[in-house]
């Protein structure tokens, strides 16, 4: 709860901050629904853009890693299932600052969304990581059988919650759809 606390005081100073002179933003290319992108890529009619479209829930195999590399304090290691906050990066908190109205509702509905999911993943002892927080370019998810699974966190600007079982490739999942897909994640 202080790290929600924390990101909301932060999030509120940081949109306080004096507006600069904004750009026009050119619409992105087109990208098939299984295409990895490394940046945003879909808007909405606000301009607000999102990594994979507007599917809320997605396998992490779009943003496996194609690289790993050799320096592990670019990794950030789970092997325990569990959930994982996600919060966007600064380039995705610069682009929603544009429009501060957007953004303080954005801010506003997701940290409402996503305490919700979160109290319904602890009321069924499903361990919250504090990941998250700890930003890290690589996630490095273990598996029983000695297979790390590695997610580039650059492939993902949104804010979500990752669903690890310990088995399956992770899910990025909306907070509005945590409750819908934990039984089919947790229950395998």
């Amino acid at each position: 709860m202080r790290y929600l606390a924390f990101l909301l005081a932060t999030m509120v100073l940081l949109s306080c901050k004096k507006k600069e002179e904004t750009t026009t933003t050119v619409p992105a290319p087109a990208v098939q629904p299984d295409q990895v992108v490394d940046q945003t890529t879909d808007a909405d009619s606000t301009g607000f853009k999102y990594s994979f479209g507007y599917d809320p829930v997605v396998s992490l195999a779009k943003a496996e890693a194609d690289n790993i590399p050799s320096d592990t304090s670019q990794i950030l290691s789970f092997g325990q299932p569990g959930a994982i906050p996600i919060y966007p990066d600064t380039v995705k908190l610069n682009e929603l600052q544009k429009d501060e109205d957007l953004y303080n509702t954005v801010l506003d509905d997701y940290l409402y969304y996503e305490s919700l999911a979160l109290d319904t993943l602890r009321s069924r002892s499903i361990f919250i990581h504090n990941g998250g927080i700890v930003y890290r370019k690589y996630y490095k998810f273990k598996f029983p059988n000695n297979r790390d699974f590695y997610v580039d966190m650059f492939k993902i600007r949104d804010w979500g919650i990752i669903l690890y079982n310990g088995k399956d490739v992770p899910l990025f999942v909306s907070p509005t759809y945590v409750a819908d897909v934990m039984d089919s994640v947790f229950d395998n």
